[in-house]
């Protein structure tokens, strides 16, 4: 019973420690693109997307690819901008 008590404080304390964000718009007319990278270690491979949206939140336009290469973050994240 120990060791489920231990993950229990350890799952407490992960989630105590989180962060919330929340999506901030731009400014009045304008656009604003987000972009995300993913890593696929099992299969070496990385996968980015981005998503445009409007100052109030409106989705405009999207996309996703993935390479088989394995890539750090800035670059899984270049890439996605890139598009």
């Amino acid at each position: 019973m120990e060791g489920c008590e231990q993950y229990r404080n350890q799952q407490q304390n992960q989630q105590a420690t989180q962060t919330v964000e929340q999506w901030q718009p731009p400014v009045r007319n304008r656009l604003k693109c987000n972009v995300d990278a993913n890593f696929f270690n099992n299969v070496g491979a990385t996968g980015w997307g981005w998503c445009i949206r409007d100052y109030r939140g409106r989705f405009i336009l999207a996309s996703s690819n993935i390479i088989h290469q394995r890539l750090n973050t800035f670059e899984g994240e270049a890439m996605a901008i890139k598009e």
